[in-house]
């Protein structure tokens, strides 16, 4: 699970439809239209598959924490201001 520093929530100028992913449920496929926060994790996320333009699958999204999977990787991580991902849904949810 990634961990990191909680920074002051920074609001982003974005088109409609397009949403920060904790507000998106389980089951949902979502376009990923924007990684915003601290650039090492930003990097991070991007090296393990979470990149602008990839279609994202929420398996599981609980008040702390979220699951993501994108193609055959599953990545879960803690939900903080360090990193907000702004993803737009195709699918809706279970």
């Amino acid at each position: 699970m990634l961990a990191a520093r909680s920074i002051p929530y920074q609001p982003v100028l974005i088109k409609e439809g397009i949403h920060p992913i904790q507000l998106f449920a389980a089951g949902s496929q979502v376009r990923l239209h924007a990684l915003k926060g601290e650039r090492e994790l930003c990097k991070r996320l991007e090296s393990m598959g979470i990149q602008s333009g990839k279609t994202i699958t929420v398996l599981r999204n609980q008040t702390h924490s979220i699951l993501l999977k994108t193609g055959n990787t599953r990545i879960a991580f803690r939900l903080c201001n360090a990193v907000i991902l702004y993803a737009e849904q195709i699918a809706s949810g279970y």
